[in-house]
């Protein structure tokens, strides 16, 4: 009898961690590479959302369990002392799991990640999502072979790329489909809240004051909100107390439906979410994480603004302020089709695509 033994393929490590923002590419590229019956390790910081994510997907994962870079003296001795341990945990994955190739897409677990790699002599690709890039991508890119960014951030030889997306993502139901799905009335059209995979304390309170006030611009509207899972009873709590019908998920894995039922949608400005917003044409007011110094929420949504597909608008930090400014703008959006039609229309005119196989086939060409 003849026995044909099939040679194992290479195993990529794709790290990336802190928020579901870093999680999502990560996953996004796993699920490419794994088409290609390429074995994949996901390295992630152990944090609850991480570990929700990367659960259900069926990829082996492992917690690197590094620590943002913080200049306050417990800080830095908290990122020292972490970044030790994560550079160990990464370099025994490597050397046990026989990695072929390392992928960053970001996150603290980043620095920690690369630095292993470059000691191991295994070839690695730095991933950045953000303009200008974080503390830690800043740190990790002297570590990687090959940078590759979504957004020009001034890294010079950084391969410019589509954002790439995961399946969860880009599926593409038909809109009442995707309604009835999640328990919405296919009748009505939906306002989809989300502060993203954490959620957003000021835009969960802001909507459901909007919606107390002046429930009539709500009329034939329905809300999706998805709250963030330490979020979702208090949020409950605000719409109970309003007459608009409203769907409250703490998180939703299929996040693409949420997309696909939304008719507008007001949310963060993540580059994750920025790519989604852009990917499935929804009309959206953004308003940028208000604690960020340098301001990148902002610039991440900029494109989409410019375009006419999206509207910014500062997070005051506080409710009374936020309805009169992006509350003001959300009522204006409810009542206005032609105006939510333009909208759309421009993000179409975008014609955004996929950038996971892209990032796929750099890894692969990266294994020796």
């Amino acid at each position: 009898m003849l026995i044909i033994m099939q040679q194992n393929m290479p195993k990529i490590l794709i790290a990336g961690g802190g928020s579901g923002g870093h999680v999502a590419p990560a996953i996004a590229v796993a699920e490419v590479l794994q088409e290609q019956n390429y074995e994949i390790i996901i390295g992630h910081s152990g944090r609850q959302i991480d570990l929700k994510m990367i659960e259900g997907t069926g990829f082996q994962e492992t917690a690197l369990n590094a620590s943002p870079l913080q200049f306050s003296p417990k800080g830095l001795l908290q990122f020292c002392k972490n970044f030790k341990l994560a550079v160990q945990r990464t370099r025994n994955c490597i050397q046990q799991e026989n990695i072929q190739c390392l992928l960053s897409t970001g996150g603290f677990v980043a620095a920690p990640a690369l630095y292993a790699a470059k000691n191991t002599k295994t070839p690695s690709i730095l991933l950045n999502l953000d303009c200008p890039p974080g503390k830690a991508n800043q740190l990790a890119k002297r570590w990687a072979n090959h940078l590759a960014t979504t957004v020009e951030c001034g890294w010079k030889n950084a391969q410019i790329i589509d954002p790439p997306l995961r399946k969860a993502s880009t599926n593409c139901p038909k809109n009442h489909i995707c309604k009835s799905s999640l328990g919405l009335n296919p009748k009505l059209k939906t306002l989809l809240v989300t502060g993203a995979s954490q959620g957003a304390k000021t835009i969960n309170e802001l909507i459901p004051m909007v919606a107390q006030k002046m429930p009539e611009v709500f009329n034939g509207w329905q809300i999706l909100h998805l709250s963030g899972m330490q979020h979702k009873d208090v949020v409950q709590d605000l719409w109970n107390r309003t007459s608009v019908p409203a769907i409250v998920i703490d998180f939703l894995e299929n996040i693409a439906f949420a997309w696909n039922a939304a008719d507008l949608a007001i949310s963060r400005g993540g580059a994750n979410t920025i790519a989604e917003i852009a990917f499935h044409s929804v009309p959206t007011i953004i308003l940028p994480y208000p604690f960020h110094k340098d301001n990148h929420q902002k610039k991440n949504a900029l494109p989409l603004q410019i375009c006419g597909g999206a509207e910014i608008v500062a997070d005051h930090k506080t409710v009374i302020k936020n309805i009169q400014d992006a509350g003001m703008k959300l009522c204006k959006l409810l009542q206005s089709d032609t105006q939510r039609t333009n909208m759309r229309e421009s993000l179409r005119a975008l014609n955004t695509k996929n950038g996971a196989e892209t990032l796929a086939n750099l890894c692969v060409l990266n294994i020796p």
